[in-house]
């Protein structure tokens, strides 16, 4: 299995041995160490120069440990008395003071025991949404990149077209995700839905703006319980010129809810079936809104898995047409909502292990307070998530 396939902290001694035995040679996104001992002013600009390349290029792999031969990795060696949290420590410190802006998502794995006394380590970096970063380090200050030979200082023109086309990245995500609400909001849908007030999640990979990105959507076909509408996990499916959607419906000409994963990796997921009238009011069904978002972001991250799509995501949440709406918490109402789509804010993922509760929590507090309250109810005062039925 590849290194990559796999949670950091799950990562165990089989995937170390598999780089050994497959040959995986260092590339864009791996490099190999032997040891790292960061005493010395070059052993930590080394290091901060790996760690920006990393994040300002694809993002990748550093794996202490290993020793390697014209880039091949060929022994398991090990650090030997290894402390594990001062290295981890030192490491942390180090990237948090003098690498610009900071990096966030930089993951250890647990130190893996090769021999008695001797471990291995990795440390993931991903690819950044606020790249590029420069190193800032006694007097050093330097970008970097990489490519298949490995890390390089940026020049000035290069520098230049990593703001630009950072810049150009957020740009064109907030413009995907317009053009995106416009349509559904204009009826053209992958399917089609009823009329009324809508709740739309996009999911959109930094990578899927890269030229040439074309992931083989159509495989999650054999994987379709990976890729769940919002409203259901009972679903049909078919192919369509931008990739694949599931529906469900309720054996009616319109469907309640779809998800459409693209063919550049990004998921959209559009419900109808989250509001209700009470006593004469248009209400949002926001505990059903909460409990569907959190039990299906991860089966969202695991269809990126298996098509080895890699985080950093931006994940957005809209709500359409719903100004006049209230939200009820047992009988209590504070306002009716007065904008009539709501854009959440943009938050990243980066971690396919994130807990979604916590990771959501900031974008359902938004949604409450539209209505008035000053945060999700279903939350307590300190943020721990209240079971909800």
């Amino acid at each position: 299995m590849s290194i990559s396939n796999k949670p950091v902290t799950e990562i165990k001694l089989a995937e170390f041995q598999d780089l050994i035995e497959n040959k995986v040679t260092e590339k864009k996104t791996i490099d190999y160490k032997l040891a790292f001992s960061g005493n010395s002013r070059d052993d930590k600009k080394e290091f901060l120069a790996d760690i920006s390349s990393f994040a300002n290029s694809s993002g990748g792999w550093i794996i202490y440990g290993i020793r390697e031969e014209q880039g091949v990795p060929v022994e398991l060696v090990g650090m030997e008395d290894f402390d594990y949290d001062g290295f981890k420590l030192r490491l942390e410190n180090l990237i948090r003071d003098c690498v610009k802006p900071r990096i966030s998502g930089v993951q250890f794995s647990e130190k893996i025991e090769v021999a008695p006394n001797r471990y291995l380590a990795a440390i993931h970096i991903p690819k950044s949404w606020a790249a590029p970063h420069v190193v800032d380090f006694d007097g050093h200050w330097k970008f970097y990149a990489r490519n298949s030979a490995g890390k390089y200082p940026l020049d000035v023109d290069e520098v230049r077209r990593a703001f630009a086309l950072s810049e150009t990245t957020g740009e064109k995500i907030r413009n995907f995700r317009l053009d995106r609400l416009a349509k559904i909001g204009a009826g053209e849908t992958p399917v089609p839905m009823p009329e009324g007030p809508k709740i739309v999640l996009h999911i959109v990979p930094l990578i899927s703006f890269e030229p040439g990105v074309n992931f083989d959507v159509i495989s999650l076909k054999s994987e379709i319980c990976n890729l769940p509408t919002l409203d259901s996990s009972n679903f049909n499916y078919f192919i369509n010129f931008d990739g694949l959607c599931t529906y469900y419906d309720t054996r009616s000409s319109q469907a309640i809810s779809y998800s459409q994963i693209f063919r550049s990796g990004i998921i959209e997921s559009v419900g109808t079936d989250n509001f209700f009238e009470n006593d004469g009011m248009n209400c949002i069904d926001i505990d059903r809104i909460e409990k569907m978002i959190i039990n299906n972001l991860s089966r969202y991250l695991r269809a990126f898995k298996c098509l080895d799509i890699e985080l950093p995501a931006i994940f957005m949440l809209s709500l359409l047409g719903i100004k006049g709406y209230v939200i009820i918490f047992g009988h209590d109402i504070k306002n009716l909502i007065n904008q009539n789509n709501l854009l959440l804010s943009e938050i990243m993922l980066s971690d396919i292990q994130t807990e979604p509760a916590i990771f959501l929590k900031p974008l359902f507090d938004q949604i409450w307070n539209a209505g008035g309250w000053s945060r999700s109810m279903n939350y307590d005062e300190n943020g721990n998530r209240k079971t909800i039925f």
